[in-house]
């Protein structure tokens, strides 16, 4: 793996995959689920979040970003579908450096840049399909289900 990429387990089907180049770190998580596996949040979109996570699991993959700042859907540009909260939907559909929160960003935040890699120019690319969390939406990974409560996710095992 990648030494600007630490993964950890942190419970029998969660494990946290944090960017360690960024200053604040991003923190995504990988919930294994049986039937499929939930990853939360896409990071910076600086690496192939994609390609990480495929080596952690082949199973199917649904994704969704907690929130539209630049740390958290960054790398929604690697994966199709990305489910969000219905009131941000339209933010990772039409990002800009405000409603990311990108503006804040600049080059002494990053402890490694890639080859190539500018802050100045960074800036979040639109995700492909928003599938908005609605009241009571239910996401089934198999062995656990998360389900959206009043804007707060609840996970229920089974």
């Amino acid at each position: 793996m990648r030494k600007n990429i630490e993964i950890r387990k942190l419970e029998k089907s969660i494990i946290r995959i944090r960017e360690i180049f960024y200053r604040e770190y991003a923190n995504l998580y990988l919930l294994t689920g049986g039937k499929k596996n939930l990853l939360i949040d896409t990071g910076l979109g600086v690496f192939n979040i994609r390609k990480i996570v495929e080596k952690i699991s082949s199973a199917p993959l649904v994704v969704l970003n907690t929130h539209c700042h630049y740390d958290h859907c960054g790398g929604n540009k690697f994966f199709g579908n990305i489910h969000i909260h219905q009131l941000e939907e339209q933010c990772i559909l039409h990002p800009n450096k405000q409603n990311t929160a990108s503006f804040l960003l600049n080059g002494k935040d990053f402890t490694y840049k890639p080859r190539g890699f500018n802050a100045s120019n960074y800036k979040v690319i639109p995700s492909n399909k928003a599938i908005p969390l609605k009241h009571n939406k239910i996401i089934d990974l198999g062995n656990f289900k998360l389900q959206e409560r009043r804007g707060i996710p609840k996970i229920h095992d089974f």
